[in-house]
């Protein structure tokens, strides 16, 4: 079922356990913090964290498509119980993405948060186009909201085909008229607004001491897998006071170098 991107295994578990995304709840968490999330709720851009986000629509919503995402990506979930059949919340260096499938409108929302949202969202996103290559015939647009000065203030702002902003700019067009305001808005800003140019390798990520980042973005191997799980279980050792600061280091320290050497 892994092979399939059906399930995958739970690094930070002492026992073997497996989760399958397709047979999550269908309810959204309780838990889940996150402003405008409900589903069927169009997200306001006047947030007291400002946001990133995009959508996918489609005019025919492949089947198991999320549940395939979830599992490709497994590695940035930190919190499974933010995870149920049509949504979950990915983390990776300060960053949240709230991922979610709309029941009946054939869309999928990445939104993202925090200090490093572009790269975290360009990941998620990077791997969804991955994924609608190799579906044939599908008929997919990847839809980017305006940012003009009535969009950034509506919870219903103006969106825009991105294949059709990438055309634009590469035929020297540097602005395109909103639907909503008529404001010329500027292309490079549209795209450059949402998506990172540059994403921080695992090697990188190691040196800055994002062991834990570094590991996530790393194949998924035995090594790396049993690296992720000492990180994970040592660090909440360590908050649960079962580890002093200097075991902790020193687990930190074993991995990193272990890490390094998979480089």
């Amino acid at each position: 079922m892994e092979k399939f991107e059906l399930c995958y295994k739970l690094p930070d578990e002492r026992a073997d356990t497996w989760l399958a995304p397709q047979l999550l709840s269908v309810l959204q968490p309780e838990a889940l913090e996150w402003e405008g999330a409900t589903e069927g709720v169009t997200q306001s851009h006047t947030l007291s964290q400002p946001e990133l986000q995009i959508r996918y629509e489609y005019e025919f919503m492949p089947k198991g498509l999320l549940s395939q995402h979830i599992v490709r990506n497994h590695r940035y979930i930190r919190q499974t119980e933010l995870a149920w059949k049509s949504g979950a919340v990915f983390e990776r260096a300060g960053a949240q993405a709230l991922v979610t499938e709309a029941w009946g409108s054939r869309n999928i929302r990445i939104r993202a948060r925090g200090a490093n949202a572009k790269e975290l969202l360009t990941l998620l996103s990077e791997d969804f186009d991955k994924m609608h290559e190799r579906l044939e015939g599908l008929k997919v647009r990847k839809m980017i909201p305006c940012n003009c000065k009535v969009c950034l203030k509506s919870a219903e702002p103006h969106f825009y085909d991105h294949e059709k902003l990438q055309r634009r700019r590469m035929d020297g067009k540097r602005t395109v008229e909103c639907d909503l305001s008529y404001e010329d808005v500027s292309v490079a800003g549209l795209l450059d607004g949402v998506f990172a140019k540059h994403i921080q390798n695992p090697k990188q990520l190691l040196e800055a001491g994002e062991i834990e980042e570094a590991l996530r973005m790393m194949p998924q191997t035995n090594e790396t897998t049993l690296l992720l799980g000492q990180i994970v279980s040592g660090e909440r050792e360590f908050l649960q006071g079962l580890l002093n600061e200097k075991e902790y280091g020193a687990i930190k320290n074993r991995v990193l170098a272990a890490a390094l050497k998979l480089m």
